[in-house]
Order: C-alpha cells, then structure tokens, then sequence
C-alpha cells in the first residue's frame, strides 16, 4: 500500500489559522488546545478536491472496493419521487446515479454502505441499510452499478438502520432503533443471504432508543455504538455491554485490530473515545462528530459538523485539526469518511442539520488520472463532477492570500444561497480601517437585553437585508454581528425582530436544536475570517447546551462579504414538546483577533414539528 501521506511538512492551512482580518492571512496558532494540537500538518503531496458537489440529496455514507476502483456514496432522500441518493463512480464509467425505484418503490433515507470482503467474483455486492428497515443489495462488478440488479432483502423491522459491517457476505450485522417522533428499542439484525432476524439484545438498554453504527476487526470481534452511551460488544456468540463514562452520544465506530478502536459523536460538543474499554480522549472544543476511519497503519480521520476534520498521525497520537483548504465549502457538514486501498481518504456530508440536502463528496489525497470524473449521469439537471483545490500554505501575517476557487456575485434568490449584502468603506479599506472603525463605533461587548437589541423593527421579519455603510462610505455605522434566521424557501438572511419566537426543530438522526443564523457583514479582501465562536442556550435560566467552535472559518460568499450559516444548539433530550413554551435565552459570543462581541436574544421557544 502507498503511504503517500507519511509525508509531514506543510503547518496548517489558512482555513484555520488565526486571521487579523476577513481577507487577511495569518501565522499558525501559537501552542495548542489540549488534545487537538494547533498546528496540524497535511501530506505535501496531498491536495483537497470536490469529486461531487450539489447533489439534491445529502451524502451519509461512502465506501469504495480496493484503490478506488469502485466507490459508492448514498445518501437523502429527497422526497421528489426520484428515490433516495445513490451514486456509483469507476474510472471507465465514471459518476452514475443508481435508480433503487424498481425494488424499493416508496424511497427514503439511506444511510450507509458497505461492501463484505469475500465474495465469489461476479457475485459480490454492496449493501445499504436505512428508513423502515431497508436493507437493499446490489450487484458489484465492473458492468454493474446504474444497471445492477437491486434485491430489497427481508430485515425483520421497521427500525431505521444506520449502519451495517460484515467480515462475509456470509453474515453481516445491520443496527438502528428510533428517534422521535417514532418509539422502539434499540434494534441489531443478523442478515445474510436468506434475510434478516433481530437479534436479543442484553438486558438494560433503554427502553426506546438507537444505535448508530457497527464494526468489527473480526466476526467474533464486533462493536456497536449509539445513544446514551450505548456500547455493545460480540465475541462470536454474545452480546455484552461496555460501560462508558458520561453516557455520551456516540455516532460511528472503527478501528485496526483488536486493540485500537475509536468511537466519535457528541451532542453540544465532539467526543471522541478510544479503546476497548471506550475511554474519553481530551480533544478541546470542538463540534459534534459524526464519522472516523483508523488506516491500517494507526493514522486516522475524524470528521464532523461545521466542515470539522482532525486527524490523528499514528495510534495514541494527539488529534488535529485539518483543513480543507475550502473545498466543499466551509458550510458543509460531513458525516462519514473513508480511505481507500491507496491512502486516499474520500469524506461525505451536505447540509444535515435541516433538509438532508447539498450532498458533498471530497478527496484528499495526491492527484491521479485513474478516478471517475465529470457529471453524474442519470441526474436532473446533471450535477458537476471534479474540482481541484490545492492545500494553501500558511503565510506571514502581512501578506494576502487569494482564494483559489472563483466566487461569483449572484442574486441570491436564484442561487437559493443566503442573501449576500455588499459593504465598502469607500476606498478599499483594510481591516486597519475595520479596526478604527470599531474603536470609533462599534461595541466591543454588548450583550443585550433582548433581540431588541439585535435589530429593531416592527413585523415579524426584519426585510431590509441590507447594511448601509453611509454616504461617505462611514463604516462606524456597522454592526458586530447580526442574529437571524435562514428563510429556507427563499434563501435568504432573515434578522430577528422583537418579539420572534426561537424555532426547536428534531433532526434527523434525533435530538433537538435551536437554530440560530449569525451574519458577519464587515470589509473584506477575499478570504475567511477565522473567529472563536461560543453559543449558549439556556432555558428557563438553566443552561442546556454550550456549543464551542475554537476556530470557525466564516466563508465569504461575495468579494467583500463574509456570512456564516445556520449554529444548531443541540441537547439531549426526545421530544421538543418538553420545553414548547417556556423562554429560551441565546448567546453568541465571537472573538475574531483583537474583538470580542456578545450578543443576546430571548424569546419563546416554539415546537416546529
């Protein structure tokens, strides 16, 4: 196996590096937050490239056969009669969508893939689990793929099933359970080639809930994690339960060999846990995790919400943080990883905290001529394929770095992007003259009352989404930050008025959040401005979750604008309707370079289910 990305020598890229200024580079981190070390190095040879982007349907899950010669990524449903996404790429056939409609008519989420070693040649197949139950097996093989025969195969359940590993095709093992709105145990099928059966699990488990993923570095050697700390372990004849500390929330499981299992998650903030007995691993703050891949040699990949990647270079070793050098887009949120026979290692994700869509497939890893490529076929309208973005080097603080992907000025509405508001000082400041312009104008910590204080008007929506930088190009006038809403039809940054209610949404792997939209309309020259960001919620004076980014990269959607997106303030508890009424308290804290600013905002809290 090549171990291209033994390679160590390149300091963090300037995604997340500290910048004075949006549009203005900067020097790596000084030292580094306990566990996750700052200054994380990427393979020289290695560069980051979106291989799908824009897909109707999120990505959930990626596996490939050998070096890449036949990946699979599967993902949302969307809901338009088109079946859930599925996507098949080769090198001689490239990118191709998968039609699941003939066996599985009725459709719905799919959320992982894996394809069994051992199967006779010409008769190997991937399997993918999801909604209801499904468990589906396709064809493998160099003529399969868009016209491979598809067999819906019996699992015994209707539980949602979102993971599924297997040493055989002989047996594999298929876990899920329930999220609200739905009620059952936590649920683990054996299937093979005849179906499916639930197997009995060990007493104890809560009463409703779920698993999320399953792995094993042998048959008699499999584990299970999900919900409220649930960890089960197989020896090959039964189930036992691993006790972890803290009853965290853990979302995948993978390893090398029998002793170096990993486990990620996180509800209001990233865990990871490590080893047999699951211990903690200290990693600073980070957002909520959703997928890891241990490499054969110890190295591993760790990825998350908020374009959050961290790895680890060797088994015991500190975790890093990675950037991607903004492919994909910093709005991305990534929910699996893998790394092929090659060292390439191929992340899934899109939007998952709302509508499961804007599926994203990335790569990193050397540039090679044997990949698919070009559209997926088999989409409406067809879906680009391949775009490379290079691994940018960190430069000394003076010097400016240009973005290496074209941003383009369009109306927002057609683009179904949030609204970009351009602001100029006049003159092409520099953030000296941002800087003046908050020592003049702007408040250094202002934490107010109520969302009064945010933006005043007298509707419900605030409809201006405009930032007046006066007539003389005075940008004394300009606001911190702004706290809104994503108005989801039209795409567009909606402030929050006095007197809006905070929105509790269930996503889609379970759990509640508060959504809460922040703006950042300050100058810029063309890049990320790299900030520290803390949200808390707390209802009724009780804290309930405390969401903590060390290093956000608040992307720039227009030359001159930076934006960030939806914060999801998630916290553990099953149905919305708990707290639907009482008063929620919202607090964002940004701390760009030399700023710190705090806002608030109050408001009931309303069930959108």
């Amino acid at each position: 196996m090549t171990r291209w990305h033994a390679a160590w020598g390149l300091g963090m890229a300037v995604l997340l590096s500290m910048g004075s200024a949006c549009g203005e580079s900067a020097s790596p981190a000084d030292g580094a937050t306990d566990g996750v070390d700052g200054d994380a190095a990427v393979p020289t040879e290695a560069r980051w490239e979106v291989a799908i982007g824009g897909l109707p349907g999120a990505l959930l899950s990626v596996w490939s056969g050998g070096a890449a010669a036949e990946l699979w990524a599967v993902g949302a449903d969307v809901g338009a009669g088109t079946g859930p996404m599925v996507v098949r790429g080769t090198a001689a056939r490239g990118w191709e969508r998968v039609d699941l409609r003939a066996a599985d008519p009725t459709g719905g989420h799919l959320w992982w893939v894996f394809g069994p070693p051992g199967g006779a040649p010409g008769n190997e197949h991937v399997w993918i689990v999801g909604e209801l139950g499904r468990v589906l097996r396709v064809d493998r093989g160099e003529t399969a793929g868009a016209t491979g025969e598809v067999t819906r195969v019996a699992s015994g359940t209707n539980a949602t099933l979102y993971g599924i590993w297997g040493a055989s095709e002989d047996v594999l093992w298929a876990v899920g359970g329930y999220v609200y709105p739905r009620t059952g145990p936590p649920t683990i099928v054996r299937l093979g080639p005849a179906g499916g059966e639930v197997v009995e699990l060990p007493a104890g488990l809560p009463e409703s809930g779920t698993f999320f993923k399953v792995w094993g570095s042998a048959a008699n050697d499999v584990w299970v994690v999900g919900e409220k700390g649930m960890v089960l372990h197989f020896d090959g004849v039964t189930w036992t339960r691993v006790a972890t500390e803290g009853e965290p929330r853990l979302v995948t499981v993978h390893g090398q060999g029998a002793d170096d299992v990993v486990a990620v998650g996180g509800s209001s903030a990233g865990v990871i846990v490590a080893g047999r007995s699951f211990e903690a691993v200290t990693t600073g703050p980070l957002s909520p995790l959703n997928g890891v891949f241990v490499e054969p040699d110890g190295a591993a990949w760790a990825v998350g919400m908020l374009g959050q990647v961290l790895r680890r270079a060797s088994a015991g070793a500190a975790w890093e943080a990675v950037a991607t050098g903004g492919a994909g887009g910093a709005m991305r949120d990534w929910h699996a990883a893998w790394v092929d026979d090659r060292g390439d290692l191929w992340v899934a994700g899109g939007n998952l905290l709302t509508r499961l869509d804007q599926g994203t497939l990335l790569r990193f890893g050397p540039a090679r001529v044997d990949l698919p490529s070009g559209q997926v076929a088999g989409l409406e309208p067809s879906v680009e394929g391949t775009e490379s973005v290079e691994v940018v080097e960190v430069v000394e603080a003076a010097e400016v770095v240009e973005a290496e992907e074209d941003i383009e000025v369009s109306d927002a509405s057609e683009e179904g992007e949030a609204e970009i508001v351009e602001v100029s000082d006049g003159d092409g400041g520099t953030d000296g003259e941002v800087q003046d312009a908050d020592e003049d104008g702007m408040e250094a910590a202002d934490a107010g009352p109520d969302v009064s204080d945010v933006v005043e008007t007298d509707g419900d929506w605030e409809t201006d989404d405009t930032v007046s930088d006066g007539a003389d190009g005075d940008t004394t006038a300009l606001e911190p930050f702004e706290m809104g809403r994503i108005d989801y039809m039209s795409g567009l940054f909606r402030p929050f008025a006095a007197g809006a209610t905070l929105d509790m949404i269930h996503g889609p792997q379970g759990g509640v959040h508060v959504e809460v939209a922040v703006r950042f309309p300050w100058v810029t020259t063309g890049i990320e401005v790299i900030t520290g960001m803390e949200l808390r919620l707390s209802i009724d004076g009780v804290e309930e979750a405390r969401y903590i980014l060390a290093e956000y990269p608040v992307p720039v959607v227009a030359m001159g604008v930076c934006q960030s997106y939806i914060m999801p303030l998630i916290f553990d508890v099953p149905d919305s309707a708990l707290f639907a009424g009482r008063i929620g308290r919202v607090t964002v804290a940004v701390s760009p370079p030399g700023q710190s600013w705090e806002r608030v905002l109050e408001g009931e809290l309303v069930d959108t289910l």
